[in-house]
C-alpha cells in the first residue's frame, strides 16, 4: 500500500494548543575564546603598540635618546626619499622567497608521492632545516657564499668561471638571500 504526501503529513502529531516551544539557551562562546583573545592581545597587539610608541621617540644612541618627537621620525623617513626603494626591495624579497618556497615544497611533495621508496631518504632531508638552529644555518651559508674561500666560488672555479662577490653586490645579495631563505629554519610555530 502506498502512502501519499497528504497521508504522511496527516500522521504527524500536531503541536499542542497553547504550548510554546522553549528556546534552548546555549552557553556563550566568550569564556572559551577569552584565553585565545588574551594571548593574541599579549603576543601581538601589545608589541605592535609598543613598537609604534617607540618609533615616536628619538633612539640614536645620543644625548636626546627617549625624547618624544611624535610623527617626526616618520616624516624624516618619507622625506629622505629612500622609502619606496626600501618597500620595493622588501616586496621583491618577500615574493621571490615565497615563490621559491612554494616551488620547492611542491617539488618535495611530488617527489614523495611519485617515489615512495625514496621517501625514506627524502623525508629526513626535508626536515633538516627545522632541526638545525638558525644561527648555524646563517654561518653555513655565509661560509658557502664567502667571496674568497666559499664553496660556491670553488665550484665556479672548477667550472672555469671567475669568482663572484655574492654578498657584496646588492643585486647578487638579494638573489642569494632569496635562494637561501627556503632552507633556513622558521621559528613561527609551523
Amino acid at each position: 500500500m502506498t502512502q501519499t504526501t497528504a497521508d504522511v503529513t496527516s500522521t504527524r502529531s500536531p503541536r499542542p494548543e497553547g504550548r510554546r516551544t522553549q528556546r534552548i539557551r546555549r552557553p556563550s562562546a566568550w569564556p572559551y575564546a577569552a584565553p585565545a583573545l588574551i594571548a593574541l592581545a599579549v603576543l601581538l597587539i601589545y608589541p605592535l603598540g609598543y613598537n609604534v610608541w617607540l618609533s615616536m621617540h628619538i633612539d640614536r644612541l645620543s644625548v636626546d635618546d627617549g625624547t618624544f618627537v611624535g610623527l617626526g621620525n616618520y616624516f624624516e623617513v618619507i622625506g629622505r626619499g629612500d622609502l619606496l626603494p626600501t618597500i620595493g626591495r622588501t616586496l621583491v624579497f618577500t615574493f621571490g622567497s615565497l615563490i621559491l618556497q612554494f616551488l620547492l615544497g611542491l617539488a618535495g611533495a611530488l617527489a614523495l608521492e611519485f617515489f615512495p621508496r625514496a621517501s625514506r631518504v627524502l623525508r629526513p632531508v626535508l626536515l633538516i632545516p627545522w632541526v638545525v638552529p638558525a644561527v648555524a644555518v646563517g654561518a653555513i651559508w655565509a661560509s658557502i657564499l664567502d667571496a674568497n674561500t666559499g664553496m660556491a666560488n670553488a665550484v665556479l672555479h672548477l667550472a672555469g668561471l671567475a669568482p663572484v662577490a655574492w654578498l657584496s653586490d646588492p643585486t647578487l645579495a638579494m638573489a642569494a638571500l632569496i635562494i637561501v631563505t627556503p632552507g633556513s629554519p622558521r621559528r613561527t610555530g609551523s
